[in-house]
């Protein structure tokens, strides 16, 4: 669910609270930064008590970060295992397989072809999400068993924002950028910053 859906559907259980539901804008002049967490914290309060379930935080719908075309493995009278990451370090990649700017990385897949399998076993730098290089294990056949790998990794936007910072943990406030929220109303919008669960989770 979108921040802009679930927001209207916050409003909405507010408003059947009775009590008032004004639009969350941390960019109005008029609304102090105080006051913008104390709304969200409102809302997010009426979505727990009316049932509305938390959303993730991921904070976008995955998107295609590399695809590889389907590649050969096997042909030999032994069965084979191949490990391998993708995408570091194909040189065609000069950010040495790290996600877009502002992204991290969501999962990735893995179609096989022909005799044996392959898939997709986890990310060469699982604590940093930041990091779209991902591991895979093909298999093939004994008997000249062969076939072709296809693989497609996904990232997803993710704000750049910190609830840690040169003057200290921000938790229950906004990022260091205010890109994203350290606050618990941010497990309801999908807003938390990227390490919330390491700060203030």
């Amino acid at each position: 669910m979108s921040r802009v859906s679930h927001g209207l559907c916050l409003s909405a259980v507010i408003a059947a609270m009775g009590c008032a539901a004004e639009g969350l804008d941390a960019n109005d002049a008029n609304v102090g930064a105080q006051d913008v967490l104390a709304k969200r914290a409102i809302e997010a309060k009426a979505a727990e008590q009316s049932g509305v379930g938390k959303v993730t935080q991921a904070l976008g719908v995955p998107q295609q970060f590399i695809h590889i075309p389907p590649r050969f493995f096997g042909g030999n009278i032994v069965e084979q295992d191949f490990f391998f990451t993708i995408p570091d370090p194909d040189p065609s990649l000069p950010t040495k397989g790290m996600c877009d700017p502002s992204s991290k990385h969501h999962s990735a897949r893995a179609q096989w072809t022909g005799n044996g399998a392959c898939e997709f076993i986890g990310w060469e730098n699982p604590t940093n999400q930041r990091d779209c290089n991902a591991r895979f294990h093909v298999h093939t056949n004994a008997f000249w068993g062969s076939g072709s790998c296809e693989m497609w990794i996904y990232q997803e936007r993710a704000p750049a924002g910190s609830c840690r910072d040169p003057r200290g943990i921000r938790c229950g406030g906004a990022g260091s950028d205010n890109s994203c929220f350290c606050d618990e109303a941010c497990l309801y919008y999908g807003d938390c910053c990227l390490d919330y669960g390491d700060h203030c989770g």
